[in-house]
């Protein structure tokens, strides 16, 4: 286990082979759903994510961490995000009250050619990143990686799906991105860093209200 602090969103990154809390507090029911209905890959990462925002989320009714219906993502209606790759979990919680909805992403170093970022982003959006993260061999990585995090924020924000294609970056800084969407024009907040030890990347960006 791994804590990545901030000021608006704490994230916590759990590696494949870290115990995760609350799995004593999954009901059998629940557990032979998700046994039943799933590969073995989505079972662990279902049965250790759920454990975790209800250890994590005691104020929130667990009905509503245990909802597997895929029409309402589980973000939609809990102050929090996830991210899995390879059995890995990183969960950000909102750490502050002003947190009106935010995203997070892990994603293997170098995993993402930028052949394929090139494809959910516009020209002038792949342009502006290369140029942001200048020489760095994984930016295409990285920018996947923000892209993802930013369809989750917007998803939130807005309450409904949001897709690689409805959103895109046009100003970027070290602390802050402009945000277009078909629904407005918004400062996001982000950062970003490495897990070294598994060869992981991640992503966080939120939006205040």
């Amino acid at each position: 286990m791994k804590a990545l602090l901030n000021d608006a969103i704490s994230m916590t990154f759990y590696s494949a082979q870290d115990n995760v809390p609350g799995l004593d507090l999954l009901p059998c029911e629940f557990v032979q759903q998700v046994e039943t209905s799933y590969t073995q890959t989505r079972q662990t990462e279902l049965l250790r994510s759920r454990a975790l925002l209800i250890s994590e989320l005691p104020h929130i009714h667990p009905s509503r961490i245990l909802d597997l219906d895929n029409s309402t993502p589980l973000s939609f209606h809990l102050p929090a995000s996830l991210s899995h790759k390879n059995g890995h979990l990183l969960l950000g919680l909102f750490q502050s009250p002003l947190v009106h909805a935010a995203g997070v992403d892990i994603e293997v170093e170098h995993a993402v050619p930028e052949k394929v970022f090139q494809r959910i982003s516009t020209p002038s959006e792949a342009a502006l990143l290369k140029s942001y993260f200048g020489k760095a061999d994984n930016w295409p990585t990285f920018s996947f990686s923000l892209k993802e995090s930013l369809v989750k924020m917007a998803s939130q924000s807005e309450n409904q799906k949001m897709r690689f294609n409805q959103i895109e970056m046009t100003e970027i800084s070290d602390a802050r991105i402009r945000l277009k969407t078909p629904f407005e024009n918004s400062i996001v907040q982000w950062t970003k860093g490495r897990i070294e030890a598994h060869g992981l990347l991640y992503t966080a960006c939120w939006q205040l209200t």
